[in-house]
């Protein structure tokens, strides 16, 4: 499960139309977004332990509690469920176990979106070639299916979204979108009750208004573009064969020189720790490159002159241009198709 932070959905029909053209199978269901349409509901009851969820009237920030444990069900917490269930949890450079099941988050869109207002519009072809990079990554280490998840949409207005108003004594919690409301209170908004417990009722502005004034960005209501997710399902090319596992276990700068450390295995076939050289295959072995490259699967964003192959699990490149030192770029690996089996985010000339 692949988690996108405001993956509204028609941005998403232009995510499936990238992942298409990469040729990969998609499928794509819609679902409405909790009430009120904003992460702390609504990454949970995307996840896979949303039963775990019960929510209380004295829960504070739309954030639901751990139905057993007693506590909000937050980032941390949420983290702690799945892996105590079983799900392993990937950072965006790592690969984990194909043959299990694991949560990853990539693509955070909303962060954007509430950082720079306007400026998201110009920002999304970016964001989604980067997811399209991510999901190939993970395919090409082995997993067979991605299902990509979001908890809202949003709304982005030129000039701000219209002002309207709501007395701050009706309001327990106040979002540009949506508000907590007291017991006694008695507003003329369009009300509604939290989904994660009835008992709580929340004021939602009216079209495409804000309760907060000058807000270009904003998400919680119940406009479409808010309310309805998608779910996108992606699966791996039929006749693609299951690679081997590649994990790179170190990386070292010396100046402008990085040592690389790589050890490959196929799942379920123990003691092939080594990697091919450029002379071929052996024992069973498949050859394996490295490369330093500004964008993963971007032979051209090479800085280290299209890398070089891996000998006994190790290789050392070089960066000529000493004006590049201090750069973030992706160490990556390669099989004998050119396709990217593992990756680490490096710092050119750092420890």
């Amino acid at each position: 499960m692949l988690f996108v932070d405001g993956l509204r959905y028609d941005v998403a029909q232009d995510l499936a139309g990238l992942l298409k053209a990469e040729g990969l199978e998609i499928s794509m269901d819609a679902e409405y977004a909790a009430v009120p349409s904003v992460t702390a509901s609504g990454k949970v009851a995307c996840s896979p332990v949303a039963h775990f969820a019960q929510g209380r009237s004295t829960d504070q920030d739309f954030v639901p509690s751990h139905g057993t444990l007693d506590k909000p069900l937050n980032t941390a917490l949420l983290r702690k469920t799945l892996k105590d269930e079983g799900w392993q949890l990937l950072g965006g450079s790592e690969t984990g176990d194909p043959t299990g099941r694991a949560w990853t988050e990539f693509g955070d869109l909303d962060h954007y979106g509430h950082e720079h207002g306007l400026r998201l519009a110009r920002e999304v072809p970016i964001i989604l070639d980067a997811i399209v990079e991510q999901i190939r990554f993970l395919m090409d280490a082995g997993w067979k299916q991605i299902r990509i998840v979001t908890d809202h949409g949003w709304l982005l207005v030129p000039g701000g979204m219209p002002k309207t108003e709501l007395a701050k004594f009706l309001t327990a919690t106040r979002w540009g979108r949506c508000a907590a409301l007291t017991d006694t209170a008695k507003p003329r908004e369009l009300t509604l009750t939290w989904s994660w417990c009835p008992d709580l009722r929340i004021a939602m502005a009216p079209s495409i208004s804000s309760f907060i004034a000058g807000q270009a960005y904003g998400h919680g209501g119940l406009s479409l573009q808010e309310s309805m997710i998608p779910v996108l399902t992606v699966v791996r090319r039929k006749g693609v064969a299951d690679e081997p596992m590649v994990e790179i276990v170190e990386v070292k700068w010396r100046g402008l020189r990085c040592l690389i450390v790589a050890r490959a295995s196929s799942p379920g076939v123990p003691g092939q720790d080594g990697l091919a050289t450029e002379g071929g295959a052996r024992d069973g072995m498949r050859i394996y490159r490295v490369d330093l490259r500004r964008k993963l699967n971007d032979p051209a964003s090479s800085i280290a002159n299209g890398g070089k192959p891996l000998k006994d699990g190790k290789a050392s490149l070089v960066v000529e241009d000493e004006e590049l030192e201090g750069e973030a770029i992706s160490l990556v690996v390669l099989d004998d198709q050119g396709r990217a089996v593992a990756k680490a985010a490096t710092v050119i000339g750092g420890d």
